[in-house]
């Protein structure tokens, strides 16, 4: 199953990547994608956050420690009013790289998508 769901992860980066998912920016570390029209709808979210790495975050022992991003993958089921998919890269490590694709392929969808609000608002 790993490999099927690391498949079906991967598709949503290129899709995201070529342009075919839209996401939208919910606060600076959670994007949004919403399936709108299919039936059922679904709704995604990824959400990232950063804690310090290891065990010098329990003892406190530098403030220049590491720090680890994690990565939560989630998506709800319009009509169930219930989560169906949750995937975080810290239970399951296995699937950071993926996440963390995602992740950024729709902040990078976001900063396209102001860049040519930007050149609309300029008239270029």
């Amino acid at each position: 199953m790993t490999n099927e769901l690391t498949e079906y992860l991967t598709e949503i980066a290129d899709r995201t990547d070529s342009g075919d998912i839209f996401w939208s920016q919910i606060n600076p570390t959670t994007y949004k994608w919403d399936q709108g029209s299919a039936n059922p709808t679904f709704y995604v979210t990824i959400q990232k956050s950063s804690t310090i790495k290891g065990f010098r975050a329990l003892l406190n022992v530098s403030p220049d420690s590491t720090l680890e991003a994690t990565y939560l993958f989630q998506v709800q089921k319009e009509d169930a009013d219930r989560t169906v998919l949750s995937l975080s890269s810290k239970e399951r490590p296995e699937y950071g790289g993926i996440l963390s694709r995602i992740f950024n392929s729709a902040k990078n969808s976001m900063d396209k998508e102001a860049l040519q609000v930007l050149k609309e608002l300029l008239q270029k």
